[in-house]
């Protein structure tokens, strides 16, 4: 039986960190429920969508702080 890995996710609305394993595009930060997107499932088309939408509905900075953690996610494998 192969154990799923979890891998570290952050609100982009509140910076809210948090662990999960969950494989859906958007997940919901336990913190304020903002479905935020899940970093190590999502295609690089999906993901660009998803941070052009974050910038219209949050503004550049929580666009910017999430493309700031996704990039570390990327570097260490997306796993914790």
């Amino acid at each position: 039986m192969t154990e799923k890995m979890k891998h570290e996710v952050t609100c982009t609305k509140c910076g809210h960190t948090w662990n999960t394993k969950g494989k859906a595009r958007l997940v919901t930060c336990p913190a304020c429920g903002l479905k935020t997107p899940n970093v190590a499932n999502v295609d690089p088309e999906v993901l660009g969508k998803a941070l052009e939408m974050v910038e219209a509905e949050y503004g550049k900075e929580a666009a910017d702080f999430l493309r700031s953690k996704m990039l570390l996610s990327v570097s260490v494998g997306g796993s914790q």
